[in-house]
């Protein structure tokens, strides 16, 4: 079980990381001069701070999932998951755990503090088999660097470093490929991963897309078989 979190975790910074390096951007023009740069500087604060300001006043507001009778809904996203009986969803103690939040933190104090975290874990989902698990997760980008993120750069930035992840926590025959996948009446593009460890396939699909201010990455892992289109249908648009 610890291991198959830590996948999880694993495949959530490094994409998480990829994001921020996608939207930020990685190269420096060495022929502007320093005047040019201050001045443009000037011009390009001004201007994040006004579409900062437009983009606040229509930008959804964030929540926290909920959970009733099976399914998850999260409000912000504006999806919910129902699951079988053969599945079961994370306490809110054991997503505060991997939130690293205290159980006493709780109301509009655990709502704030997710709000401002850099990254969340809203849900974890597992199956009864103690493998194949669906989670969902949050990255604070902010509302400028989420007008220009691409989940195809995320995805380039990060496949290799997530290889190498899986790699170090002893998985054999690592594969990635960015694909695009039906999701809730939408393509998206995502990331798809296979692998082996001790002879057992594993198989993985992230889907990733900017909401208001973040990045959320809903992340399907099954064991065995590829069940993970399967997974991607238990999604729905919240009405």
């Amino acid at each position: 079980m610890k291991r198959i979190i830590a996948i999880i975790l694993a495949a959530l910074m490094l994409v998480s990381f990829a994001s921020c390096k996608a939207s930020n951007g990685t190269g420096d023009d060495t022929t502007i001069n320093e005047e040019t740069k201050a001045e443009a500087g000037k011009d390009n604060n001004k201007n994040d701070v006004e579409t900062t300001e437009k983009e606040e006043e229509k930008a959804p507001e964030f929540a926290l999932g909920t959970y009733s009778e099976g399914a998850y809904e999260n409000k912000y996203l504006g999806l919910g998951c129902k699951l079988s009986g053969d599945w079961s969803f994370y306490s809110e103690e054991q997503i505060k755990n991997l939130n690293n939040v205290t159980a006493d933190v709780a109301g509009e104090d655990y709502q704030k503090l997710m709000e401002e975290a850099s990254v969340v874990t809203d849900m974890y989902a597992i199956h009864s088999n103690g493998l194949d698990s669906i989670n969902v997760n949050f990255e604070k980008i902010g509302l400028v660097n989420a007008l220009t993120y691409d989940a195809k750069k995320t995805f380039e930035a990060s496949s290799d470093m997530l290889k190498s992840a899986f790699a170090n926590m002893g998985y054999e025959n690592i594969s990635s490929e960015i694909t695009k996948v039906e999701f809730v009446g939408k393509e998206y593009t995502a990331l798809r991963t296979t692998a082996t460890i001790s002879g057992i396939d594993m198989y993985q699909v992230i889907v990733a897309d900017v909401r208001g201010a973040h990045v959320f990455n809903i992340t399907f892992t099954t064991f065995y078989e590829d069940s993970t289109d399967k997974l991607l249908e238990t999604f729905y648009k919240m009405k």
